[in-house]
């Protein structure tokens, strides 16, 4: 089974779950937390619209969100490890590997810029990640895998002669 791609919406909605469950709170506790922090439209319905990802959330609710679940931003951000891929709403994905790179700070170059476009220059991941990445593809996938990278190293070895 190939890797899916994750909306990042639905990440930060799973690590909300998560970690309202671990507060061992319900969405109207978390509300009211978040009332009281001044967050006056948050509801349990809100709550509920952020954990399964209907909702956007803003950088400064998620700020609200951290200290009302005693967790940190980074455990709200980041995907958990089985996320494989990870999409932005342009339908453009990265490996989900670069995001919880990101959140501990380290920016590896998934995403590069020519002027206000993005580029995409390959999946920055370590050799295990490559490797399961690999193995969940399907056979016609994977052929036709083997056969962009068969033909890519040619394009190299043709370069050499030059």
């Amino acid at each position: 089974m190939a890797p899916t791609t994750k909306a990042y919406a639905a990440v930060l909605g799973d690590n909300l779950r998560a970690a309202r469950a671990r507060a061992d709170i319900s969405q109207e506790t978390l509300a009211a937390r978040m009332r009281a922090l001044g967050y006056k439209e948050w509801l349990y319905q809100t709550v509920g619209k952020s954990e399964r990802g209907g909702r956007r959330v803003t950088a400064e609710e998620i700020r609200g969100l951290a200290w009302s679940l005693d967790t940190s931003i980074a455990a709200l951000m980041k995907p958990a490890p089985e996320d494989k891929f990870l999409a932005f709403p342009s339908g453009s994905a990265i490996a989900a590997v670069s995001d919880r790179r990101s959140v501990r700070g380290v920016n590896d170059g998934a995403v590069r810029w020519s002027g206000d476009q993005p580029v995409f220059p390959g999946l920055p991941v370590t050799h295990a990640d490559a490797m399961a990445w690999l193995e969940g593809l399907g056979a016609d996938d994977r052929a036709q895998f083997e056969a962009v990278r068969s033909a890519l190293r040619a394009q190299e070895a043709g370069d050499d002669d030059d």
